[in-house]
């Protein structure tokens, strides 16, 4: 723990507890509802979805609870410094230096949708066109379907 409290590791958000994040640092042998109810318990303001938790036989209950339950982790995490200073971004990137595939500096392609550049004799192009067009995607996002970042913002 010690290690990661360096890096800046953390496994909530930087608000949380010390005491919730070594709860979550140790989630590996606790099941999906415990972790809910120990971060839910952390803080005596989040009573209301709580007594919601624990007033059910979570997760075998209805999907009204389970989305409830859901919407509510969705607002915190919205509100979250890291997803507010991401947002402040208004969806500009901050890409790579280095190419994934090689990992060496030069004349770099940035994909569109995450932070990674690769150079154009890396990356194989469905067409045999010399340039990638402008809305780019690398072929993790592609393969995954990312949702382009700036569409957030329209």
């Amino acid at each position: 723990m010690r290690e990661d409290d360096v890096t800046g590791t953390t496994y909530g958000p930087n608000e949380c507890k010390d005491s919730m994040q070594s709860v979550l640092f140790f989630a590996d042998n606790m099941t999906w509802a415990e972790c809910l109810r120990a971060y839910f318990e952390s803080d005596p303001t989040w009573t209301e979805i709580y007594d919601t938790l624990t007033s059910v036989e979570y997760p075998f209950c209805g999907p009204e609870i389970r989305i409830q339950v859901l919407a509510w982790l969705v607002d915190v995490f919205m509100v979250s410094n890291g997803v507010r200073d991401f947002l402040a971004l208004e969806g500009k990137i901050s890409h790579e230096d280095y190419c994934r595939c090689c990992n060496r500096l030069g004349e770099l392609i940035c994909c569109e949708t995450c932070p990674a550049v690769f150079h154009l004799g890396c990356i194989k192009l469905r067409s045999e066109e010399e340039d990638p067009p402008d809305d780019w995607k690398c072929p993790v996002c592609e393969h995954h379907e990312v949702c382009y970042v700036n569409s957030l913002n329209s």
